[in-house]
């Protein structure tokens, strides 16, 4: 693993493990890490880049049922 790398699971709170998963999950779309990144993002915060209602409305349920402050506290 490249030191920039490590840094970023760092920043992030992520395993190795956690990090290896997504890229997967990502592989098994045809799709980068930081494609599926953005993409999330833009739904979010409901840019000219989103997906479409269904999943800005999907990741807005997520963003507001989410504990934050847990989460935080853990990383």
């Amino acid at each position: 693993m490249m030191h920039e790398e490590g840094y970023l699971l760092a920043r992030l709170g992520m395993s190795v493990e956690d990090a290896e998963r997504i890229e997967e999950m990502c592989d098994d779309k045809g799709t980068a890490v930081k494609c599926l990144l953005r993409q999330f993002l833009c739904d979010l915060i409901d840019n000219d880049k989103s997906g479409g209602s269904d999943a800005r409305m999907a990741i807005s349920e997520w963003y507001r049922c989410s504990d934050f402050q847990t989460a935080t506290n853990n990383g």
